[in-house]
């Protein structure tokens, strides 16, 4: 849980950071799309579509929100897909460029406090970025691909879960 909580906050904080200070003109881009699947000692499933997407790094609709950055400089992507009123996160991390290729996660994890009390934090997986697409501004971009890990808790008798998901059209912001 510690580094689930660790990833969720980085994440969000230099998203934060430089989502507020984007300089590109705001272009609509095609509906994001993001679906995944839990089985194994939670079950579980979660999708939404985000209309009116923007070149923002923070794909929002309601209280369904997807932020993904990459970092050049530091040669990472990270994504964080939730849904705040049902209070469930899926965390994804990986270093490597952004470009189309199959790439090992470093970190994810998931929580759903409806579901479970323990937090999963991943033990194996991939992400596969279909296709990247530069948007208007250029630091902008959006992204098709899937993923899958398989994850556990730190508690005794240990809980496992399988992750598989898909996403279209997320829009990811490179920063510094």
């Amino acid at each position: 849980m510690k580094n689930l909580s660790k990833l969720l906050l980085l994440t969000l904080m230099i998203g934060g950071l430089f989502a507020s200070c984007n300089t590109d003109d705001e272009q609509n881009v095609p509906d994001a799309t993001f679906n995944v699947g839990i089985t194994g000692d939670v079950n579980q499933t979660h999708g939404f579509t985000i209309s009116e997407n923007t070149t923002e790094s923070q794909n929002t609709n309601g209280s369904e929100v997807i932020t993904c950055i990459y970092t050049p400089a530091l040669n990472e992507f990270s994504m964080i897909a939730q849904d705040q009123s049902a209070a469930w996160y899926l965390a994804l991390t990986y270093s490597g460029t952004l470009e189309a290729g199959t790439y090992s996660l470093s970190q994810s994890g998931y929580l759903n406090p409806s579901q479970s009390n323990e937090s999963f934090d991943g033990i194996s997986g991939t992400i596969t970025i279909g296709q990247v697409e530069p948007l208007q501004g250029g630091s902008s971009y959006s992204i098709d691909g899937s993923f899958s890990a398989a994850m556990e808790t730190s508690n005794t008798p240990t809980e496992t879960i399988q992750v598989n998901g898909t996403f279209t059209n997320v829009t990811v912001k490179s920063v510094l």
